[in-house]
C-alpha cells in the first residue's frame, strides 16, 4: 500500500506562498472547460460522477494536511463530493469562456478541502461549460488534464506517492546552465499592474498548421514571435521591445500515472524579431530533445534542496518571471464533443501569458497581457502570422527532430 501521506515538493510550497501574494488566489488555479450543447447535467448528476471516480482517481481525495511549514498532502477523512461541484449562471449574453473566467475569479478554493473543483455554467450564449480546475500547487497542467481525463471517462490512476529521488548529481549539472539562462539579462515587457483577468481567446484552424514542418507549439511559439513584433507600442504601460522577448515554457516531468503536486520545469526561449522561416527555424533549435533531457535532468536539482531553500526558489522565480512571457501548452482529447479552452494560471511578475490547447480539429490560444487594451490586435496578428508560416516549405525551416509532440498534419500531433 502507497504511503498516506505525501510531503509537499519545493514548487509546491512556493506556489503556495506565491498564491498569498497574487491579487486573488484564482490567479493561481489551472485547468480546462469545454463547452457543450444541450441540456446541462444537474449538480446531483455530477456529485454523482464524483463519486463513482474516487475509487478509480484517489489523487481527488487529497488535501493539505499539517502545519505550515511542515505540512503535506493528505487523504481527507471526510471527503465530500458535493462539495467539489458548484453550479452557476451566466449573465445574460455572456459567452462561456467570459462566464468561466468570471466564475473561477470569484470561487475560491477552500484551503481545508482537496484543492480541485468541477464547476458547471449554465445559460451561456454558446451552451454552458464544464470546467475542471486545481490550485497550481495541488496540480500543473498535465497533472491536471490526466485528473480531468479520468473524471470524466473511465481509466484509473494509481494513487499519489512520494516523489523519486532526483537522477545522479552528475547529470544534474549537465542542466545548470539552462537553469542559469533563466536569470539572464533578455527582452521582458514592463511591469503590469495587476487587476481582473481578462484573457482573450483565437480559435485556429488544425488545418492552418500542416505547412511548416514543426509542431503547433512550435508554429505558435514563432507566430507568436512575430506577432508580438509588430504589436510593438500600443496602449498601456510601454511597447514591447523590439529585439525580441525572453519567454519561459513549463515542461511538466510528472512520471506516468503521478497527478499530485507540481512537477515542472522552466526552459527558457527567446522569441526573436525576425522573419517566419528564420523565427521558426530559431525556436525550434531551442526546442529539441537534448535540451530538454538536460533541463528535466536539473529538476533533479530542485528534488534535492532542502525546505529552508523554498523562500531563495520563490525569489529566483519571481526574478526569472518578471517581465517575460509564459507559454504553455496542453492537449486536450479528441473525443470530447465541444471546444475546449485553457483556465491557466497567472504568477503576477509575469509581463504575459500565452496558454494552447489542442484537441479535435481546433487550437485555441488564450492570450493575457495586463495592462494592455488591444490584445485582440495582437490576436489578429497571431493568426496571421499562423497562416503565413502554414504556407511555408517545410525545407525552409532547420525542424530536424524537435520535441514537444509531432509534427503537426495529417497523422500528427500537437503541443504539450
Amino acid at each position: 500500500m502507497p504511503p498516506a501521506r505525501v510531503p509537499l515538493g519545493v514548487l509546491d510550497r512556493v506556489l503556495l506562498r506565491e498564491a498569498a501574494r497574487a491579487p486573488h488566489e484564482s490567479y493561481l488555479h489551472i485547468g480546462g472547460a469545454v463547452v457543450l450543447t444541450g441540456t446541462p447535467p444537474t449538480a446531483a448528476e455530477l456529485g454523482g460522477l464524483v463519486t463513482a471516480a474516487v475509487r478509480r482517481v484517489p489523487v481527488l481525495t487529497y488535501r493539505l494536511g499539517g502545519r505550515w511549514p511542515r505540512a503535506w498532502w493528505e487523504p481527507d477523512p471526510g471527503f465530500d463530493p458535493a462539495e467539489h461541484v458548484e453550479v452557476v449562471d451566466a449573465e445574460p449574453g455572456e459567452d462561456a469562456h467570459r462566464a468561466v473566467t468570471r466564475a473561477v475569479a470569484t470561487r475560491p478554493l477552500r484551503r481545508d478541502r482537496p484543492l480541485w473543483g468541477l464547476l458547471l455554467v449554465r445559460g451561456c450564449a454558446d451552451g454552458y461549460a464544464l470546467c475542471y480546475r486545481a490550485h497550481h500547487a495541488f496540480q500543473d497542467g498535465v497533472a491536471a488534464g490526466r485528473t480531468a481525463a479520468a473524471l470524466l471517462g473511465a481509466s484509473r490512476l494509481p494513487a499519489p506517492r512520494p516523489v523519486e529521488p532526483g537522477p545522479p548529481v552528475a547529470a544534474v549539472t549537465k542542466g545548470v546552465p539552462d537553469l542559469l539562462r533563466l536569470a539572464r539579462r533578455a527582452g521582458r515587457l514592463p511591469e503590469q499592474p495587476t487587476g481582473p483577468r481578462d484573457p482573450h481567446l483565437v480559435r485556429l484552424d488544425a488545418d492552418l498548421f500542416g505547412g511548416a514542418g514543426a509542431t503547433v507549439f512550435q508554429v505558435v511559439l514563432a507566430a507568436l514571435a512575430t506577432a508580438l513584433h509588430d504589436w510593438g507600442p500600443g496602449p498601456g504601460p510601454g511597447p514591447v521591445p523590439r529585439r525580441g522577448l525572453g519567454a519561459v515554457v513549463p515542461v511538466s516531468v510528472h512520471p506516468a500515472g503521478s497527478c499530485l503536486g507540481n512537477r515542472v520545469v522552466l526552459i527558457p526561449v527567446d522569441l526573436p524579431a525576425a522573419e517566419p522561416a528564420a523565427c521558426l527555424a530559431r525556436v525550434v533549435a531551442q526546442t529539441r530533445l537534448p535540451r530538454l533531457a538536460r533541463c528535466r535532468a536539473a529538476r533533479g536539482l530542485v528534488d534535492r534542496m532542502p525546505l529552508w531553500t523554498a523562500r531563495l526558489v520563490a525569489a529566483v522565480l519571481r526574478w526569472a518571471w518578471r517581465g517575460r512571457i509564459a507559454v504553455t501548452a496542453v492537449r486536450a482529447g479528441a473525443a470530447l464533443p465541444g471546444e475546449v479552452f485553457p483556465v491557466p494560471p497567472m504568477v503576477p511578475p509575469l509581463g504575459g501569458l500565452v496558454a494552447v490547447v489542442h484537441g479535435g480539429s481546433g487550437v485555441v490560444v488564450s492570450l493575457e497581457f495586463p495592462g494592455r487594451r488591444d490584445v485582440d490586435e495582437l490576436g489578429r496578428l497571431l493568426h496571421r502570422a499562423v497562416v503565413d508560416l502554414g504556407r511555408l516549405d517545410p525545407g525552409r525551416a532547420d525542424t530536424s527532430r524537435f520535441d514537444l509532440g509531432r509534427p503537426a498534419g495529417p497523422g500528427g500531433s500537437a503541443a504539450r
